[in-house]
């Protein structure tokens, strides 16, 4: 371990007081995973004192109500619709407020899950080559149950490389070719690649695919697992079936909890059983989902969203600063959209010192904790992070380990 994470491994700054109000960027823990430096890419989101003591104080005041009461059941309700008031008033555009109906479940899959189910019966279901592999899981699960036939949409890792333009049409291309024996297909498509963090233009492609079919023909589920709230507010939700993400990464709600956002959806269309809609789910409530959905999205409007991501745009600048002469961004010159999630592989002249497990090994070992990836298999990448709860400090300790990583 070098001496510099030896020395903020074992600081203690987590809230200034356990109840205080929020004020400023002393809310957040500056190591939140015990002895690791926490880059990973919020699969998770750390636990913030401050949410999980107000998350606590309105289970409990749901307790005292007694569930199950009407002013339990009132209080439930109330606080969802603070999250859909929130959620409207931090990430979506003026456009999509006013026609657009916002669910919560249990999980970022189970809305995909839900999403799917909602595009009726396609013969195919299409998966971006920007997906997470959980999002792949879920649609095994789901051709499995419809019947549809699975198309994985396939980029070789060099085409990250490649100027955007390039790539669309390679997108563009792909899904038309998919689409020629099926009358009916669903999309799935995020809009930041998980592994890079580039921004999809997914506006953009959403006409392009419009242009030689309809929307009867080829129903759009958008995936902003990785988009709300990390530098960017989701974009397409007009255009799309249904717009998906998770509160439980950058919006740094504690109970993983999925997002679907509806844009003028049916007035008959089927709710979910487990979903948070206008009313109360049909099974059994997870209070402290809800209640920690709603303390991260107080923080997040008393904080600034604008002026945390500020602080993590600075800390990716920083990054990058000390970082660029040894390393190459993934998908830098490619003319797309960036956020606060990157990933980078050694420029050509260097080579790791690792095989890719070892490298993995190796960062835990010196408490930096990044997603090592093996998309390529001639040389790793690996995903950083830059959430608003780190600071330059740690970034230094992150490329201080990094270039003893390198031959």
């Amino acid at each position: 371990m070098t001496r510099a994470a030896r020395q903020i491994v074992h600081r203690d700054n987590v809230l200034l007081t356990e109840h205080a109000e929020p004020d400023g960027m002393d809310v957040f823990a500056p190591v939140t995973n015990g002895d690791k430096l926490n880059f990973y890419g919020l699969a998770v989101a750390p636990e913030i004192r401050w949410i999980r003591n107000s998350t606590n104080q309105l289970v409990q005041l749901y307790q005292d109500y007694v569930p199950g009461s009407a002013r339990a059941i009132g209080l439930l309700l109330q606080l969802a619709e603070e999250c859909r008031a929130l959620i409207k008033e931090l990430f979506l555009g003026f456009g999509d407020r006013e026609n657009c109906r916002i669910e919560f479940v249990g999980g970022t899959s189970r809305a995909v899950e839900v999403a799917l189910a909602r595009t009726g019966r396609p013969r195919k279901v299409i998966i971006s080559p920007f997906e997470h592999p959980s999002v792949m899981e879920v649609a095994k699960w789901f051709v499995a149950v419809s019947g549809a036939e699975l198309c994985p949409l396939r980029v070789a890792p060099q085409d990250h490389f490649r100027r955007w333009p390039e790539q669309e049409d390679a997108l563009v291309a792909q899904v038309a070719e998919a689409l020629k024996d099926a009358e009916t297909a669903t999309l799935v498509l995020s809009e930041v690649n998980y592994a890079t963090g580039v921004v999809i233009p997914v506006e953009q492609v959403i006409d392009r695919l419009y242009r030689f079919t309809s929307r009867s023909a080829l129903k759009i589920v958008l995936d902003g697992a990785h988009a709300a709230g990390n530098n960017q507010n989701p974009k397409g939700i007009g255009k799309c079936s249904s717009y998906v993400f998770s509160a439980h990464k950058w919006l740094l709600a504690p109970e993983p909890c999925g997002v679907i956002v509806s844009f003028n959806p049916p007035s008959d269309e089927l709710v979910p059983y487990d979903a948070w809609n206008s009313a109360l789910p049909a099974t059994t409530v997870n209070v402290h989902m809800l209640a920690g959905l709603v303390s991260s999205l107080r923080l997040l409007k008393k904080l600034d969203m604008e002026r945390l991501w500020e602080h993590s745009r600075q800390l990716r600048r920083r990054f990058i600063d000390r970082t660029q002469s040894l390393f190459r961004v993934v998908g830098e010159g490619s003319g797309m959209g960036t956020t606060l999630l990157l990933a980078i592989c050694p420029r050509s002249e260097r080579r790791w010192k690792f095989a890719a497990s070892e490298l993995s090994a190796y960062l835990q070992n010196n408490s930096v904790h990044a997603l090592v990836m093996s998309i390529d298999p001639e040389v790793a990448w690996i995903r950083v992070a830059f959430p608003c709860f780190i600071d330059f400090e740690h970034v230094d300790v992150l490329c201080d380990v990094l270039e003893t990583t390198l031959n």
